[in-house]
């Protein structure tokens, strides 16, 4: 497996090396559109050694300005949490790649700022990465004998994409571009992207279209339970299942026949143990990973990770560190509804909307899977990066209007 995290890193090489020998002055946002494009490779996104060389291009790149760490107080607030929780960390060299991992998401915001510089940036972006979306086809029908080759959560983090563009130019190819981002969790059978996409999709509907939205969100709703119910694997995975009454049934299953009864048992564990001895600070940064990934944690084998970013965030850092995390994602919401509203212009609010759908569903996939150690993440920072730009660009025409 390491071979393929090799080769990875080295696509990922490879082109950042093509960007900077083709582009000049759009290069910033040539690279940043790469790099969510190449993500949607499984490998790509796993391979740290393929983040190492992202970073080194983006800090060749990216201009890290005071507004990187004003507009970021909350997370950078995390961070400095984080940094600390190392003192009293009983696995710090645990730690360490996480602490990085949390890191990662600021360079992307900083490269975002840096590639977008008017609206019609925005645009461009959005279509060379809504344009890349067959390429996650051509992984997905690969990955069918062999699930590994594409990273089925890739649509949840870029499927108001597809839905902005199609939106504002009403050009029947992007929702086309919005289904294939459903594909790869339908064929995979995965239950969090489709959950993540769902959500992105019904806030990104309410704030544009109001109450109008309200009963094709619920009627939506209610054909994914149906859905849900009348497929076996699905409903398998997400009702709680009898035949599996506790954590000490599934000790030996694969993580993928795991429903969330088995998943509610380890995380009570995992309380017990970390967050209930220190609610305030935590166990420190780098503790719960170590044990999960030790002999001593007895599921291993099923449950090598978390599963759910909250609750590792919670038994690290405690609720200082949650509470500072949770704090900023609610502050990138409540802005992205502000300006969402009708009084504003189309594109501005359009953009409000791609990015509350962004960052609704990154939440709602930090409370099943390792969202924050995955690419997922980024992206909520790449949008975040967008609004604060296209704000402030709508902002200086107020002050400063054309003559």
């Amino acid at each position: 497996m390491n071979f393929y995290y090799f080769i990875a890193a080295l696509i990922v090489l490879f082109g950042g090396i093509l960007v900077f020998a083709r582009y000049r002055k759009d290069r910033p946002l040539e690279l940043l559109s790469f790099f969510v494009a190449v993500s949607m490779i499984r490998p790509v996104t796993d391979s740290h050694l393929a983040w190492v060389v992202e970073l080194c291009f983006i800090s060749l790149t990216a201009s890290f300005k005071m507004s990187t760490a004003r507009d970021n107080k909350w997370y950078l607030t995390f961070l400095v949490l984080a940094f600390i929780s190392f003192l009293y960390s009983s696995s710090p060299t645990r730690g360490i790649p996480g602490f990085v991992m949390y890191c990662f998401p600021i360079f992307y915001y900083a490269l975002t700022t840096t590639a977008i510089k008017k609206n019609a940036d925005v645009d461009r972006l959005f279509q060379q990465i809504s344009k890349s979306t067959w390429l996650l086809l051509l992984l997905a029908i690969a990955s069918l004998r062999n699930n590994y080759l594409v990273f089925s959560y890739f649509g949840m983090g870029i499927c108001t994409i597809p839905v902005y563009l199609f939106v504002k130019t009403r050009k029947k190819r992007y929702i086309i571009h919005f289904l294939i981002c459903l594909l790869p969790a339908l064929l995979l059978v995965k239950r969090t992207p489709l959950l993540g996409i769902a959500a992105a999709i019904m806030v990104f509907s309410i704030l544009i279209y109001k109450r109008k939205a309200l009963i094709p969100s619920i009627l939506a709703i209610a054909l994914g339970v149906v859905l849900v119910i009348s497929i076996p694997s699905f409903r398998g995975k997400i009702f709680m299942d009898p035949r599996i009454s506790s954590i000490h049934d599934i000790t030996s299953s694969n993580l993928s026949h795991v429903n969330m009864n088995g998943r509610l048992d380890f995380w009570r564990i995992a309380l017990e143990k970390y967050f209930l001895k220190a609610p305030v600070i935590g166990s420190g940064i780098g503790t719960v990973k170590a044990f999960l990934q030790s002999d001593l944690n007895t599921y291993k084998e099923t449950f090598s990770l978390m599963h759910n970013d909250w609750l590792l965030v919670l038994c690290e850092q405690g609720l200082v560190g949650l509470l500072s995390l949770l704090l900023f994602m609610i502050s990138i919401l409540k802005k992205s509804i502000h300006y969402a509203a009708d009084r504003y212009p189309k594109g501005l609010r359009l953009i409000s909307a791609a990015c509350a759908g962004s960052v609704a569903s990154t939440m709602i996939h930090m409370f099943f899977e390792n969202c924050m150690n995955s690419f997922i993440f980024s992206i909520a920072f790449v949008f975040y990066a967008i609004l604060n730009t296209c704000v402030s660009s709508y902002q200086s025409s107020i002050n400063h209007p054309t003559p």
